[in-house]
Formats: structure tokens, sequence, C-alpha cells
């Protein structure tokens, strides 16, 4: 009898889904998977905590890259320590090709200048200061410019002949940055950390992947930026040049569902903004800077219609939106907590009919910034443009941790578990 190949590639999928996913320990825990491995599953485990998360990030990290055997793809804003450090040149000097991005200005950092020196890696840098006339009749206000007493952003305004400006949009190298962690290691294993590895991040979020679709997403990332195409890369219109890199967002793990996205790309903050507006129980947002006001202002509408809203920031928080947060319940975390992740929890508490909402962590590897690069302010004598850090140029990334309505993902616990210490810390 001779079988239908549809029929038969369909019984083949039914029975993959039917598969049990393996078992992982993940919290802190280093967990070997490799033969657990099915290309038809992202084999996944997250790392969430303080120092002991850290160091067990680093050795099962280091075990990667010691474990290389044809090629390393490695993307670090900053970075600082010293065994990933060599074991990426280490694994250079034994043949594997190793490449490495990083940001403009943080080339003297120790990591990043160690392994820009090594002659065996290929390394690009990006994210330095842009100059750019996004509209010329903004020329004549481009004449004098200033940081603001709060340093959240530059302000310019027509001189009368006593101009300091090129007539541009000049951005400082701060404004603009490359602030990814990510290792892709030959064709499956991929780390991805949201904070750079220096000693100023106390509390690492991260995952380890096995999947050779994840790999591929985050490879393509890292290619454009190799190839020199990073989120300050502009077309001769003075548009952004990179591009989505991955079609499938969505992916169905052992540890449940979960998300990456990239960033110019799928602008992450608006994002962050479209899910607190769907939140229905709990908006907690934790990051070190927020300036973004129209995401100050979704938190607002639903502190007053009664939702738990929490807000941290770090001690490094702008003044510039003093004003807007003033509304908010603001925890200000103390220095001596380090600087803090951008890390939110929705739908931890149940909605205002005490029901619960499915769950969901969002994680990203920058601060929550404002979303347009530069407002025109109209104003009498002389009209200004104020140039902010936004996370138009940022090349960063967002993960997500979802719960799809059927049943709580335990996977989520030890995150709000997370979210809560580093709250209870900082009051």
């Amino acid at each position: 009898m001779t079988t239908n190949p549809f029929r038969k590639a369909a019984l083949i999928a039914l029975l993959a889904l039917a598969l049990p996913a393996t078992s992982t320990h993940w919290v802190g825990e280093v967990q070997a998977q490799d033969e657990d491995f099915e290309g038809w599953l992202t084999n996944v485990d997250f790392y969430v905590g303080e120092q002991q998360t850290q160091e067990a990030v680093r050795s099962r990290m280091v075990a990667d890259i010691n474990g290389a055997t044809e090629q390393i793809e490695a993307a670090f804003g900053a970075l600082e320590d010293g065994e990933v450090v060599e074991a990426l040149e280490e694994a250079a000097a034994r043949g594997v090709e190793v490449r490495l991005v990083s940001d403009e200005g943080s080339a003297s950092v120790s990591g990043i200048s160690t392994l820009l020196a090594n002659g065996e890696i290929d390394s690009v840098l990006g994210d330095g200061p842009l100059s750019y006339l996004p509209d010329p009749t903004l020329t004549t206000v481009l004449e004098f410019c200033q940081t603001n007493s709060s340093g959240d952003y530059i302000q310019c305004t027509s001189a009368g002949g006593q101009g300091n400006n090129e007539n541009l949009v000049n951005r400082p190298d701060s404004f603009n940055v490359m602030t990814h962690s990510f290792v892709v290691i030959d064709t499956t294993t991929v780390w991805n950390i949201t904070a750079p590895l220096t000693d100023e991040q106390p509390l690492w979020l991260a995952f380890r992947a096995m999947s050779e679709d994840l790999a591929r997403s985050f490879r393509r990332e890292f290619n454009q930026m190799h190839a020199g195409v990073f989120s300050t890369t502009l077309s001769v219109y003075n548009g952004p040049l990179k591009s989505i890199t991955q079609n499938v967002t969505l992916r169905n793990t052992n540890r449940g569902q979960m998300r990456v996205r990239f960033n110019p790309q799928e602008r992450l903050v608006k994002n962050v903004i479209d899910e607190i507006y769907r939140a229905k129980g709990s908006v907690w947002v934790m990051t070190e800077d927020l300036q973004n006001r129209d995401l100050i202002n979704a938190l607002r509408y639903k502190q007053d219609n009664g939702f738990d809203v929490r807000v941290m920031v770090g001690s490094t928080q702008g003044s510039s939106v003093d004003s807007e947060l003033a509304d908010l319940d603001v925890v200000r975390a103390p220095a001596s907590m380090g600087l803090l992740p951008t890390f939110i929890v929705y739908d931890s508490e149940r909605d205002v009919q005490g029901r619960r909402q499915p769950r969901l962590v969002q994680m990203l590897s920058h601060k929550l910034w404002q979303g347009a690069p530069m407002d025109v302010i109209t104003r009498v004598p002389n009209d200004e443009v104020r140039i902010y850090p936004s996370d138009t140029f940022v090349d960063g990334a967002m993960w997500e941790i979802l719960e799809d309505g059927t049943s709580e993902n335990e996977a989520v616990d030890p995150f709000v578990q997370a979210w809560e210490s580093v709250w209870s810390e900082a009051q």
C-alpha cells in the first residue's frame, strides 16, 4: 500500500508534539542539557538571582565557549569579566572563528579593549557620536547647543551670531548605545544576559537556549552589526537601515512560552507601553533610568484606575521627569545596590474582579528612554530643539516569559520573587 506523504508528515508532527518536555533545574544551577536537546523544541534554562547566579552563568557560559569547535559570535556593550575574556581568547587561539561587536564608547573598558587588541578576533565597534540633519528647516535652531542642567537632554536654539554648533543634530555617543550581552556558540547554543558583564550590575537575568532557530535569530542580529549596520546607521534620507531579523517571535520551550525581540527594529519601549495598557491586574516596573513620558502617562493611567502599580528607579535617575513621576509611588534605589536592570512584571496580582490573569515578565537590555530622539519646542522669542537619549538609537534585546491563559507557568515564579526581593531591599 502506498503511503500518502502529506499524511505521513502530519503524523510525524503530531508525534513530535506529543513527546514530553524534559525536566530541568534552572534557578542558579548549572544544567548540562545537550543530550536532551530536540531540534523541534527550544530547550532553555533561566537564571535569576544575585552573586550565586552570576557565578552559575559565568561558569556555564565559559564551559560552552571552551567547548566551541567552529564559531562564536559575541556581542557585548560592555565587558569586564576576565574569565569570559580569557575563554574567548583561548577559543580564537585554538582555531575557532571568534567575532565581536561592541559599543564605541566601551573601547576602553577592560574586557573590550583586551579583545580589540587580539589580532585573532574580528572586532567591530558601533553606535558612537552621530551628526545628521533630519529636517532642513531646523538649521537655524541648531546654532547654539548646551546640555540641560538635569543632564538628561541637550538644548539647541538660534544663536544670533554666537553659535557653537554645526547646524546639525549632534548626538554624543552616550546617547547612542549598543546594549547587547549575548554569545552564539556554534549552531545551537545561545546565551543572553540582560545586564552588561561589569561590576556595576549586581542582578543578572539570563537564559541559555539550545535552539538552531533562536541561534539563527541572534546570528542575524549580530551579522547586521558586524557588517556595520547599527542603530545609528542612517540612509541618505536619514532613515535607519537596520532591518527585522526574525519571522517567528513566540516559541514553545521546555519552560513554557518565550519570546525574543530586537531594538530598534521592533521599538521595545513602545511594546512595553502597549503591555502596560493591556495589563489587567498589576504592573511592576524596575529600571535604572525612566525618561519616557508616554510610558509614565501609561503608568499613571493604570494607577488612577485602581491597578497595583509599582515603579523603582536607580540612583542615576535623571531629574527632568520629576514632575511627571511625582504622582507615582516611585522607589529610588540607593547607589549601594548598583545599577538596576530593566525588568517588568505584569499581572502578578489579581484583577479588580479577583481573577488570576496570565502573567508576563519582560527583561530589556537598556533603559526606558524617550521614544523620539528629539523634540521641537515652539516658543517666543526662540524656538528650541531638545535632543534626547532615545531607544531609536539603541541596539538591544528584550526577552519575555509568558503564560498562555490555560495554566500557570512555574518558570515565572522565581522572576516575580526576584523583583519583589529587589523592591523590598530598596525600601
